[in-house]
């Protein structure tokens, strides 16, 4: 593969951003035990009167925010290997 083969952006876009959504739902669901309708239905707007967790209890948003971390935390360590991967690609080339 050459560099005009490889689209770097395209590639992070495509393998670390575009299924983030989906990744999230599926951690978030093993996690906390939903499927996946109980998923978006704990998702909708809160209700007025839900307080500031938004009527999780204060294990599950503990759980939704540890989800979230480590998936921010993976993200970020997933983009510094592919930048590594283009980086020796375009040393290769050179």
């Amino acid at each position: 593969m050459n560099e005009n083969q490889f689209n770097f952006m395209n590639v992070i876009y495509k393998n670390l951003l575009l299924d983030l959504p989906l990744k999230f739902r599926e951690a978030a669901c093993r996690e906390l035990s939903w499927s996946v309708p109980t998923f978006y239905r704990r998702m909708r707007k809160t209700k007025k009167g839900m307080g500031t967790t938004g009527g999780f209890s204060r294990a599950e948003w503990q759980s939704i925010e540890q989800v979230g971390l480590t998936m921010i935390a993976n993200l970020g360590q997933d983009f510094k290997t592919e930048m590594a991967k283009y980086k020796r690609l375009l040393d290769n080339n050179n």
